[in-house]
């Protein structure tokens, strides 16, 4: 009676057991994973049937170039300037394309009729300065060593130290 009694316990334990396990939803194991790159399958019945995965070359930084904007100026009024707000256009000196625009800020002190030079850094893509595409690998193949734009330079706004703005 007590044997026939642990069969049918035995029975109903490995059952539950196996419903339990069958409402489980399984994780993959080592084995079950795709191999990585480089790697052979990693169970010698699997012949690694699954695609490789597309490389994706990555993307080149854009490449600038500095070129120094200038501008002179002279103040033909009694007030001093404190400060000259310009716009420096830089254009391709064979196709006469537009490559970049900037207003400038020169806080610059300038006494009554005098005169000063504002100078300014400013840095372009090389893509726009020679219409082509420069990595940064480029070692100089094609690029000249010597960056060149015309200049063409508007004066926006002048404030002065007593307080006022002209704007010609």
């Amino acid at each position: 009676m007590k044997r026939i009694l642990y069969l049918v316990l035995f029975v109903c334990v490995a059952s539950s057991t196996a419903i339990s396990q069958r409402d489980v939803p399984r994780t993959p194991t080592e084995r079950d994973l795709p191999p990585r790159p480089g790697e052979g399958p990693r169970n010698p019945n699997d012949h690694g049937d699954w695609p490789e995965r597309p490389r994706i070359e990555p993307v080149s930084k854009p490449v600038y170039t500095s070129l120094e904007a200038k501008l002179a100026v002279t103040n033909d009024t009694v007030k001093k300037v404190k400060e000259i707000t310009w716009e420096c256009t830089l254009i391709h000196p064979d196709t006469n394309t537009e490559i970049a625009k900037y207003t400038l800020v020169s806080k610059k002190k300038i006494g009554a009729h005098g005169g000063a030079i504002l100078k300014k850094r400013v840095a372009v893509r090389l893509k726009a300065l020679y219409g082509q595409v420069v990595s940064a690998n480029q070692t100089n193949k094609g690029v000249p060593d010597v960056s060149q734009a015309l200049q063409v330079n508007k004066i926006i706004e002048i404030k002065y130290t007593d307080g006022s703005v002209s704007r010609p």
